[in-house]
């Protein structure tokens, strides 16, 4: 399985119901995450990472980046994320769609819809390709 078409999969599902855990398991096996909005205020990921974060992440080839200092003032964490590939969450707060995604790590976008409208647009990126996002 590639990014295409694990976007292609994705797409066209229901807020709530976006994916099925045999989708995510065979995008898990090649190294594909998938970032979709979730609620007002967060960012859901699955895949090869399973996950919720809010406003920005980082990545590298393991998946999520931790700060393993507990501190946002971390010069260690500071470095590393200089560096790292980054996906932010976009939200509208109006209009459709509400949650869109920048990166420069490439990827393939899908649509989650919501109540017949378009909620979001994903993106599903592929770990093993993070060095192209440099």
């Amino acid at each position: 399985m590639n990014i295409n078409e694990a976007a292609m999969a994705l797409d066209g599902s229901e807020y709530g119901r976006v994916g099925s855990k045999e989708l995510f398991t065979s995008m898990a096996s090649a190294g594909l995450v998938a970032i979709h909005g979730y609620s007002d205020d967060g960012m859901s990921i699955g895949g090869a990472v399973s996950d919720e974060t809010y406003g920005e992440v980082y990545f590298d080839a393991n998946g999520i980046l931790k700060n393993q200092c507990g501190s946002d003032c971390c010069p260690y964490y500071r470095e590393i994320i200089e560096t790292a590939p980054m996906v932010e969450a976009v939200w509208s707060g109006a209009g459709n769609p509400c949650w869109t995604y920048k990166t420069d790590i490439p990827h393939e976008t899908f649509k989650v819809m919501g109540y017949g409208e378009m909620y979001c647009i994903g993106i599903v990126i592929d770990l093993n390709n993070l060095e192209k996002a440099k």
